[in-house]
């Protein structure tokens, strides 16, 4: 599978470390592996690429058994847009429609990992790509109203977590706790 900076880099350590643990679930002690997560985001990949949506609306914050859908979207050069599910149900809608065309739309905890149970959502056709266009979309805080969509490329992602792994002098032997949305621009800070 081809895929993008950020699909690149984890394959290429996935490739590597196998059976290294990539996330433990704080909730339920639950672990995935390397392995577990590339076998799994590679069968989601593969049904992301037969459908013409370049966006992937994700209702909610993907369960550590969910992420696999996020490395999915990098290997199959789709946007990922997780939504808030605490928003109103109308605002949800709003802040789909605000994503400008036709999206996959995927709810957390409701057979997220069943393409099958996919929906799609919006109207007209899917805009022609020209290149790398983008990654990972996150919202303000809405302060000012509607929450306003802020799109990531995968090469800016990955060079800010290069920055913080810099920063705070990260290890492959450190475990990184996860606490903020990913909904929120704020939870992509670091």
């Amino acid at each position: 599978m081809s895929g993008g900076a950020i699909w690149q880099r984890f394959d290429s350590h996935a490739s590597r470390n196998p059976n290294q643990t990539a996330i433990i679930d704080a909730g339920t002690g639950r672990s995935f592996t390397y392995g577990d997560l590339r076998t799994q985001a590679e069968t989601l990949a593969s049904a992301l690429k037969a459908r013409s949506e370049r966006v992937v609306a994700f209702m909610g914050d993907p369960m550590a058994g969910e992420l696999a859908i996020v490395l999915a979207c990098a290997c199959a050069d789709k946007i990922f847009a997780p939504i808030s599910e605490k928003e109103p149900a109308a605002r949800q809608r709003e802040m789909v429609e605000r994503l400008g065309e036709p999206v996959i739309l995927i709810h957390s905890s409701q057979d997220a990992l069943d393409p099958a149970r996919w929906q799609r959502s919006g109207q007209g056709e899917t805009p022609k790509s020209d290149g790398d266009q983008g990654f990972l979309i996150t919202h303000s805080s809405g302060t000012t109203g509607l929450p306003k969509p802020v799109l990531f490329k995968q090469a800016t992602k990955l060079r800010r977590t290069e920055q913080s792994i810099e920063l705070f002098a990260v290890t492959v032997k450190d475990r990184v706790l996860n606490a903020s949305p990913m909904h929120h621009s704020l939870g992509q800070r670091h």
